[in-house]
């Protein structure tokens, strides 16, 4: 089986089970190649510069990362199936219909099985790069509404759910011997060190440039047009909804202030020689609107993080230090915690969380 890499025959420097790949892995001179590119601007050590590529051979060989989000379509449809039963209804919201899940709370229960700490902060706007990077240092994976609607709400954690799947050979092991970190400590490396000083974090995983998973917003769309089930029905739910959130802010306010650019000479030249009106400035100026807009909406359960455009839900405080997260995730995967007086116990093959109550009865809600 060649290289992932098209038009190139040569052999794969691993068998693709040794990585947890569908499809075959890359051939040494491509390694050397995406190594080189990710350490031209600063030096990455090299059990991490392994994985590193390791992801971006990855989301770019593209099969291995559709068969996981087919599974994970699968295992939440399931879950949607059984709410749907009669005697559920008070878990699922009349209002969204069949197919409806908390999609941001189901993607916890994964992240908290590989010792991610909970996060209950949304993004609501450009988020400066230094403090987009502390949060990833923290292992913290926000919602992230700011983003804009190409962009999606989810799409980073729906990145980290499929490398997380693919690490632990789908949530069974800590990491599988063909990697050298586990989910946890490959993600907050992004966010300091060497890994931030590389750029890494956009190489891998936010750069719009390619056509396939690297690319934010052509992951977000293909999940949102594909075949996934409860996965891409509620991300496209979601999308629509900000698309209506974004659309309702578009008023002769905000086509007076995109005529004020205009005048201004605040406009691009797209290549073609036609000067013609600068989308992403146009695109900012509903952003902020829509996010004023959205931040005004949660004021009651969220509190604004100072000068930020991120909100932080009022949550308690959890119990456990990044260095004990990192240090469960090499060692484990997250089998309990204790929240609100009750133990919530993990399956140990999907990382899908029921809550046991006295009598050992099931809550149905607390699996989503």
């Amino acid at each position: 089986m060649p290289c992932y890499a098209d038009r190139c025959d040569q052999a794969p420097i691993a068998d693709p089970g040794q990585w947890g790949f569908d499809r075959a892995t890359c051939c040494e001179e491509h390694f050397r190649r995406i190594a080189g590119g990710l350490t031209e601007n600063s030096p990455i050590a090299d059990s991490y510069l392994e994985d590193y590529v390791k992801i971006q051979v990855l989301m770019a060989e593209k099969t291995t990362v559709m068969r996981a989000l087919s599974e994970l379509g699968q295992e939440l449809s399931k879950l949607s199936e059984r709410l749907a039963q009669p005697g559920n209804e008070k878990y699922r919201p009349k209002s969204q219909g069949d197919g409806y899940l908390k999609l941001s709370t189901a993607l916890a229960k994964y992240e908290a099985y590989c010792w991610f700490p909970p996060s209950h902060e949304l993004f609501i706007g450009f988020v400066p790069p230094a403090d987009f990077n502390s949060y990833i240092a923290r292992g913290l994976m926000p919602k992230d509404p700011g983003a804009g609607l190409a962009h999606g709400d989810f799409t980073h954690r729906l990145h980290w759910h499929v490398l997380s799947r693919v690490i632990t050979q789908r949530f069974t092991r800590p990491k599988s011997d063909g990697w050298n970190h586990t989910p946890l400590e490959l993600y907050s490396s992004l966010g300091q060190g060497q890994g931030l000083a590389a750029n890494a974090w956009f190489k891998l995983l936010d750069d719009n440039s390619q056509p396939n998973f690297t690319s934010p917003d052509w992951f977000h769309k293909h999940v949102c047009n594909g075949d996934y089930g409860a996965l891409s029905i509620n991300v496209g739910r979601r999308y629509d909804k900000r698309k209506k959130e974004f659309e309702d802010q578009i008023d002769d306010s905000l086509q007076r202030q995109a005529q004020a650019l205009n005048d201004k000479g605040v406009w691009g030249d797209r290549g073609d020689g036609v000067i013609k009106p600068a989308k992403a400035v146009y695109n900012a100026i509903v952003a902020e609107k829509a996010g004023a807009a959205y931040a005004a909406r949660k004021a009651q359960k969220y509190n604004r993080v100072g000068d930020l455009p991120v909100l932080r839900r009022n949550a308690p405080q959890d119990e456990l230090t990044l260095e004990q997260r990192l240090s469960g995730s090499r060692s484990s995967l997250k089998q309990s915690s204790k929240d609100n007086k009750e133990w919530n116990t993990f399956n140990k093959r999907l990382g899908m969380i029921t809550r046991r109550h006295g009598g050992g009865s099931t809550n149905l809600k607390a699996m989503l």
